[in-house]
């Protein structure tokens, strides 16, 4: 997605995928010409494109539970936000999907979420990303935004799973520990953005409807989002889940998703 993202060197995006990538990503990032020239106030239809498939992303996902809670919906513009509407928050990016997510979120901080819910937040997380991998061959500056997200939580799922492939170490001892489980993260960020690519590889025919939604109407609340996302196929190793009796409650202010 566009975002405050523009502000963010490029080479950053560049070293996020420089460790051993899986088969489905593409070593090339958006090259730096084609971003400068996107970041016009003025979305062209090539950026509200990439802004509507990258919050269909996102939005798949939520169809793993077993409903589409009443909070969620998305949204995009045909605008990237002012420097001033940055620094103010008043508007942060050129669309989102919101939802049930962070309530899930909060449990995950008293260790009552489930394996399988956090990995499908973790698959929502990237699923912006991912989806522009799949329709471009290449993902955007906005997933800087989705990262900053998936980190906290990434470090969580590695601490709370441990998995032979991703040795992470909690409470790391000195610099060598450190550096190992940043490398140990990178490759996992790099993993669960392959299976997302995966799994809306397996669900593209619902990725591209709400696409196509988002472009034509801008704003798409539960009722679409529900006739929308019928028929998901678990894939990617995302897993169905149950949300939990009290979702939604969330405060919008802190789920929010670029």
């Amino acid at each position: 997605l566009i975002a405050i993202a523009w502000a963010v060197s490029p080479l950053l995006l560049h070293a996020l995928v420089a460790a051993q990538a899986p088969r489905h990503i593409s070593q090339r990032m958006m090259p730096l010409e084609r971003i400068i020239a996107m970041s016009a106030r003025k979305l062209s239809p090539e950026a509200k494109k990439l802004v509507a498939t990258h919050e269909a992303g996102h939005a798949v996902f939520f169809g793993l539970g077993d409903r589409v809670p009443e909070d969620i919906f998305a949204w995009m513009d045909d605008e990237v936000p002012s420097l001033e509407d940055v620094a103010s928050g008043a508007k942060v990016a050129a669309g989102g999907a919101v939802g049930a997510f962070d309530a899930l979120a909060g449990k995950h901080y008293s260790t009552d979420l489930k394996r399988n819910e956090l990995l499908a937040m973790l698959g929502m997380l990237a699923g912006g990303a991912a989806a522009e991998i799949l329709t471009t061959g290449e993902a955007s500056a906005g997933m800087v935004m989705d990262i900053s997200n998936f980190e906290p939580k990434a470090r969580l799922f590695l601490s709370l799973y441990p998995d032979p492939r991703w040795p992470y170490t909690m409470n790391p001892a000195g610099e060598q520990e450190a550096q190992s489980n940043a490398l140990v993260l990178t490759r996992f960020r790099l993993h669960i953005l392959d299976r997302a690519v995966e799994f809306l590889e397996q669900n593209r025919q619902q990725m591209d409807a709400v696409a196509g939604a988002l472009l034509q109407r801008g704003e798409l609340d539960v009722e679409d989002l529900r006739k929308l996302l019928v028929g998901e196929k678990q894939a990617g190793e995302f897993e169905r889940f149950t949300w939990p009796a009290d979702v939604p409650a969330m405060a919008y202010a802190s789920d929010y998703i670029a």
